[in-house]
């Protein structure tokens, strides 16, 4: 592994998952970093935040149109960590988060957003999509947003677990059919959550 150690540490984080192998945790230090494309996890890592504080290490978008974290994989672990910015157009998921596969705990998702027309399957959550099998928990979802006709501009879940986590302050810029302004499940379960203050 190239990156073993704080001296020889990556600057950039698709560059570390990318180097990790399966088993291995990649430790994101304290800072804010921008990216211009998804960061994609696609093999059993572990990606976690240093201090396990989400505030200190904060991961968005910089510039263009993308999401901030793709996870497909079912023993992919992301911890710690704030995903902010991330942002797509019309008929999309997951503005800041798709996690098609793995787990998700301990972190932030907020002020990302999707556009509108996202009503078909699969399509919405404006911080969030989550796929089968898959787990949110003892996390945040704050403040995402879509324009119309989404399902879930928080939340999107279509067979994942949600678990010990506020959903709030999401909210749309045009109502039209837009349905579950916190959360919209397909399949699924909401275990121990606070849902409050959507639009």
């Amino acid at each position: 592994d190239p990156y073993d150690s704080w001296t020889n540490a990556a600057t950039n984080i698709q560059a570390a998952v990318d180097s990790a192998a399966p088993g291995e945790t990649v430790w994101i230090t304290n800072g804010t970093y921008g990216i211009t494309n998804q960061i994609v996890v696609t093999n059993g890592i572990t990606l976690r935040g240093f201090s396990g504080s989400p505030a200190d290490t904060v991961v968005q978008r910089s510039s263009g149109t993308t999401r901030v974290l793709w996870v497909s994989h079912a023993n992919a672990v992301v911890s710690g960590v704030t995903i902010t910015g991330g942002s797509l157009g019309n008929n999309s998921a997951g503005g800041g988060v798709y996690l098609a596969a793995g787990t998700m705990s301990n972190s932030v998702i907020v002020s990302n957003a999707i556009g509108g027309w996202c009503n078909g399957a699969g399509m919405g959550g404006g911080g969030i999509y989550m796929g089968a099998g898959t787990l949110l928990v003892d996390s945040r979802v704050e403040a995402n947003a879509s324009i119309k006709d989404v399902w879930g501009i928080g939340i999107l879940n279509a067979g994942g677990t949600v678990r010990r986590c506020t959903v709030k302050r999401n909210s749309y810029t045009a109502q039209r059919s837009t349905t579950g302004g916190g959360v919209f499940m397909t399949a699924g379960s909401l275990e121990n959550c606070v849902i409050c203050s959507n639009n």
